[in-house]
């Protein structure tokens, strides 16, 4: 497979111009469909995975916007939508998903993003697999002979705001539906979608005859295929892989990347901060501002590695804003399991308060309840701050060498 051309969800530095991704990339990897909407002008849209061009149906409009850069625009109602020749993917597993931005954030009916699908209306026999905004959120459905299984996402959409939205389909493993990185709801993968009737994708539609309400209502960016199910940490890397440092990313997050126990990050008014002299809990210190080795984390040693390991750290969130507050502020983590498993918790001493340091960084504080569930903070006033604890598990048999793959997210409605 030759190089591929990926505008801005791997790692691009400067906002409007593509760049190529080596063939090598783990990304790269059984990826038979790239769609980046990024010509600028025509009616269709090159793959730069297979060539396996998307012509414009009815009237689909090119825009540039702010936070997706060029990207395709489509009105409900206007029966526009993108549709592929033969697609060599025709069955789980696999991956498909995007960047997408909604008009509304409920929705009755249904606005289909991409779908993988047989030929003819939406009928008995029709075979696809597809994601859609539907009510609130995200659904993700798989089809054959009538039946269908889908899975519902748990994140409530906001108008305007750009998602990365994926999705992957496997008999081991289910429905696994990602928004923004992190898993956004599970299910089983019952059906079997008939490989000889899956012939095309759409982007903005289900299928190409009985058009309605299924039709996108919005703007969508550069969306993937895979013929495998993608791990957590790539679905991540999608949306925000450690190198990122663009204008792409969601509005109002900042993310704390954990490798080789160092934390890189972005700028937001939100920020973290060490606590007491060994980051053990104790009195709020100053902020990370760097992403050097050993600025949170000490290595993990061959010893640790082989047998196994677990570790806490304090630190606080601090809204660094010198006069707004910044509301629903809450914390994500999102792990890939290979190596080690990373978990959450609030401080027991809550906003604003000095959490009680443990005797060393093997004891666990006494109070938090640790898992993986985001944790909500509320409103952060100018000045506020909230102590959290972060939990490193490295797993027996990990490679001294290894990354960790831990990614911290704090996320709010930043008020500049």
């Amino acid at each position: 497979m030759p190089n591929l051309i990926f505008p801005h969800a791997f790692g691009l530095n400067a906002p409007r111009l593509p760049f190529t991704l080596n063939k090598a990339s783990p990304l790269a990897r059984r990826l038979v469909g790239w769609w980046p909407f990024r010509e600028g002008a025509g009616s269709s849209a090159i793959d730069y995975a297979r060539g396996n061009t998307a012509k414009f149906i009815n009237s689909p409009k090119r825009t540039v916007k702010e936070t997706l850069g060029q990207c395709i625009n489509f009105v409900e109602g206007d029966d526009d939508y993108l549709e592929t020749g033969s697609t060599p993917v025709t069955a789980a597993p696999l991956t498909i998903g995007g960047w997408c931005i909604f008009r509304t954030s409920t929705i009755g009916d249904r606005h289909t993003t991409m779908s993988v699908t047989s030929a003819g209306p939406d009928s008995s026999d029709q075979d696809f697999f597809r994601i859609l905004h539907r009510n609130t959120g995200i659904r993700v459905q798989a089809g054959a002979d009538g039946s269908f299984d889908e899975v519902n996402g748990a994140t409530t959409i906001i108008a305007l705001r750009p998602y990365f939205i994926s999705a992957s389909f496997s008999s081991s493993d289910g429905i696994e539906l990602y928004v923004n990185g992190l898993l956004d709801g599970s299910g089983a993968l019952s059906v079997t979608p008939d490989a000889a009737k899956i012939d095309r994708i759409h982007f903005g539609h289900e299928e190409s005859a009985g058009i309605g309400n299924q039709a996108m209502d919005g703007q969508l960016g550069d969306h993937g295929l895979w013929n495998r199910r993608l791990p957590p940490a790539e679905h991540f890397a999608l949306y925000n892989p450690a190198t990122r440092r663009d204008r792409y990313q969601e509005p109002l997050r900042k993310s704390y990347f954990f490798v080789s126990g160092a934390v890189a990050f972005t700028s937001t008014n939100l920020a973290l901060h060490h606590s007491g002299a060994s980051d053990i809990g104790g009195a709020i210190g100053a902020a990370l501002t760097d992403d050097a080795l050993n600025n949170i984390w000490d290595d993990v040693s061959s010893g640790d590695a082989d047998a196994g390991d677990t570790e806490f750290r304090c630190t606080y969130v601090k809204n660094t804003h010198a006069s707004l507050s910044v509301a629903n502020v809450k914390v994500e983590i999102a792990t890939d399991p290979t190596e080690s498993n990373w978990e959450i918790a609030l401080g027991a001493a809550g906003k604003n308060g000095t959490e009680t340091a443990v005797a060393d960084e093997d004891t666990a504080p006494a109070t938090p309840t640790f898992d993986t569930t985001p944790l909500i903070l509320g409103t952060l006033a100018a000045g506020d701050f909230f102590p959290i604890w972060i939990k490193r598990i490295v797993i027996a048999g990990a490679g001294a060498a290894s990354p960790d793959s831990g990614v911290l997210r704090i996320l709010g409605d930043d008020p500049n």
